[in-house]
């Protein structure tokens, strides 16, 4: 057990780093008028850390073994690293190419849009290796949710196309629909291990 926990952290922190690597090419990328060239990079170096890296983890949702097909699409759903991704691409785009975004064009700070920007990624690397409790989740995915919204009515008050229009909803119902997703499942995990748990104590008792 002890080498399973310290391997898990050995690679979070391996996780860690490359999401910090990844938002140091994005920073450069603005830093040299490139940042669609560097963002692509950094973005695919982000993806190996949220991803391939952190696989050997413990969370607790892994107990639910789903036994019809839609609860296997509910399960892949909800998968954190989905949402890691996501935040990976907001962060590393809010980096790489601030000039592009609402929250540039709204407060006119390259500093402020790529703090906004770290915290997409920092909050990435924390969804990809610790499946977080359902409040921590609504918590996180709220900040992206939140984001989405500024960009939506920025897009909306410009006279934005209508597919742009569309797919920030789209992913505003998205993030929400997870959350949803993330707290059935808990539920119905925790349903399983109460049943497992009553099942043990009745074995015991014969």
């Amino acid at each position: 057990m002890t080498y399973t926990y310290t391997k898990e952290a050995y690679l979070a922190v391996v996780a860690l780093l490359l999401v910090l690597v990844a938002g140091g090419m994005a920073h450069l990328g603005w830093r040299f008028e490139i940042g669609q060239v560097f963002g692509v990079v950094a973005l695919l170096i982000g993806i190996v850390a949220v991803i391939i890296i952190p696989r050997p983890r413990r969370p607790h949702i892994l107990r639910y073994q789903p036994q019809r097909w839609t609860q296997h699409v509910l399960k892949w759903m909800s998968a954190p690293q989905i949402e890691a991704v996501v935040l990976l691409w907001f962060g590393v785009s809010l980096i790489a190419q601030p000039q592009f975004s609402s929250a540039y064009t709204l407060s006119d700070s390259y500093l402020l849009t790529a703090i906004l920007g770290w915290v997409f990624l920092l909050l990435a690397w924390q969804m990809a290796v610790q499946l977080p409790s359902p409040i921590a989740y609504t918590v996180m995915t709220s900040y992206r949710l939140l984001y989405t919204l500024i960009v939506l009515i920025n897009v909306a008050t410009t006279d934005g196309p209508l597919i742009i229009l569309g797919a920030y909803v789209g992913g505003i119902l998205h993030g929400i629909l997870a959350m949803v997703v993330q707290w059935e499942l808990r539920q119905m995990a925790q349903q399983m291990t109460q049943m497992r748990q009553q099942i043990q104590d009745l074995q015991a008792e014969l």
